[in-house]
């Protein structure tokens, strides 16, 4: 493929203080290659690709960026002259070159996110190697495919970088995004000395990561308090190694149970060593937290789900299940030396809930705060919603602001739950409707207002129950709102930031 003459308003470049060089004679194209040498299209290229120009440039003088997305109106000022702006160098990729008698290759020094555009310019004063100029703006358009572009190393379990390992671990489970070649063994560094660990694959689903393909490393016998590095290069699906570099640090023991972090459940939600299990009226939910890296696994009306802790917090859900229907379930943790702990119990669906939502969210007025903001609830059933005795909370622990008794909404009715002192009439905020009800709550919504950095949102019966929930999203700009997407209530639906419209299309 030839690089395209980079032109504004039909007539090319010309940069000042080259345009009298004499400008190559050849014809620049572009061909992009893999590790086989196999060619690929400018429109689906590997992740890692061999950009190989007609012409040979001066490495020392190398020029040619490549910089993400499309040519735009200051790559375009950023050509009129040399050298490069700041802004333009620190939004490129480094680039390795190779140069022969007639030919430049470019690697980027990184794999390139599959589904990524790039443009690759070659300026009209890189210098070649012959010692002239190119002398003429030319860009080439190249994107990397969105599947099977390559593999990375995504994820790993125990975590890259965890300390007080057990002497005993059990494996080191790797994830990657894409296909490999030939994969079956890694190198362990320890200051003793370098030695091989065995590589076999494993379904990614049965040990709890997310990737194409997976494999478990199993590591000889370490010594307490011992650092050691992972390390190994497969090859892609392009034959390109893969880079696998993973440090770790055993503690003083050969054994990890899993140790559950005290964590405050919600009156709704059954606690357990681990953290708080939920049930509502379509699917159980699994909050969990431990001390170490877990591997955890819930199991309920037939399904399955697992998934690993790295030091933090991990929900599991297990879904559609039916209303008030009691379920027998178990819950197993284990560590990454193998040693587990099993829960078990019974726990029923909640009743079907009500058909209302959380449709809007202003949390971020331009107003005062607390005093502007609003929560717009709306019934998306086809019978009327009685809210006396529901209420409305930011933390998933307290009872929340209880709503006034006598409030019904028809179905596709809507109401507004606001501060006492909300003014319908401030200036600058979108003012509610006509007809909109309003339901003042106290001095503020929440605790102390609304989070403009985000924070939860339920609205619970006067059981208990969740009824309506809204994720903890941030809000930075003022005037703004969070909105949910049409969905039917029941349904976990998206919330976007966007124009706040009290509900109106």
């Amino acid at each position: 493929m030839s690089l395209v003459p980079l032109c504004v308003a039909a007539a090319c470049l010309e940069p000042r203080g080259v345009g009298e060089l004499p400008p190559l004679d050849a014809t620049v194209a572009l061909v992009v290659l893999d590790a086989t040498g196999a060619a690929h299209p400018a429109e689906s290229i590997p992740r890692r690709p061999r950009l190989q120009l007609s012409l040979a440039l001066d490495v020392a003088d190398a020029q040619v960026l490549l910089v993400p997305g499309a040519v735009d109106a200051a790559l375009v000022s950023d050509l009129r002259s040399p050298p490069w702006s700041a802004d333009t160098l620190a939004r490129a990729l480094p680039l390795v070159a190779e140069v022969t008698r007639s030919t430049t290759t470019l690697r980027p020094v990184s794999a390139l996110p599959p589904g990524s555009g790039w443009v690759l310019v070659v300026p009209p004063w890189a210098r070649t190697r012959g010692g002239g100029f190119v002398g003429a703006s030319v860009a080439q358009p190249i994107a990397v495919r969105s599947e099977a572009a390559g593999a990375t190393l995504v994820e790993s379990f125990p975590p890259a970088g965890a300390l007080g390992l057990p002497t005993n671990l059990r494996a080191v489970d790797l994830a990657f995004d894409d296909a490999l070649g030939e994969f079956d063994a890694v190198d362990v560094v320890r200051a003793a000395g370098t030695t091989s660990a065995r590589v076999a694959s494993v379904e990614c689903a049965s040990v709890g990561l997310r990737g194409q393909r997976c494999a478990r490393v199993t590591p000889p016998t370490l010594a307490p308090d011992e650092a050691f590095t992972l390390v190994a290069h497969p090859l892609d699906r392009f034959g390109d190694p893969v880079p696998v570099e993973l440090r770790f640090a055993t503690g003083s023991t050969a054994d990890d149970p899993p140790v559950g972090v005290a964590w405050a459940c919600a009156p709704d939600e059954q606690a357990w060593f681990g953290g708080c299990l939920l049930a509502l009226d379509d699917r159980f939910e699994l909050r969990a937290r431990f001390a170490g890296p877990t591997r955890l696994r819930l199991v309920t009306a037939g399904a399955e789900r697992m998934d690993i802790t790295r030091y933090g917090a991990v929900t599991l859900s297990i879904g559609p299940l039916v209303p008030d229907t009691a379920f027998p379930w178990s819950v197993t943790a284990e560590g990454t030396s193998g040693a587990a702990r099993l829960e078990s119990g019974s726990l029923r669906t909640a009743s079907a809930r009500p058909a209302v939502v959380i449709q809007e969210v202003r949390p971020n007025p331009i107003g005062r705060e607390p005093t502007q903001e609003s929560v717009l609830l709306c019934a998306r059933g086809t019978d009327a919603l009685g809210l006396g005795g529901a209420s409305l909370t930011d933390d998933p622990a307290r009872a929340g602001d209880r709503l006034p008794d006598g409030v019904v909404l028809p179905p596709g009715g809507c109401v507004l739950v606001v501060a006492d002192d909300f003014d319908p009439g401030a200036p600058f905020d979108l003012p509610p409707p006509p007809g909109l009800p309003l339901l003042r709550v106290g001095a503020s919504i929440g605790s102390g207002g609304l989070s403009n950095a985000g924070e939860p949102l339920l609205v619970r019966g006067p059981d208990g129950a969740r009824w309506a929930w809204a994720p903890a999203l941030a809000v930075p700009d003022e005037g703004r709102c969070l909105v949910r997407a049409d969905a039917p209530a029941g349904v976990d639906a998206t919330y976007s930031v966007g124009p706040c419209r009290h509900g109106l299309p």
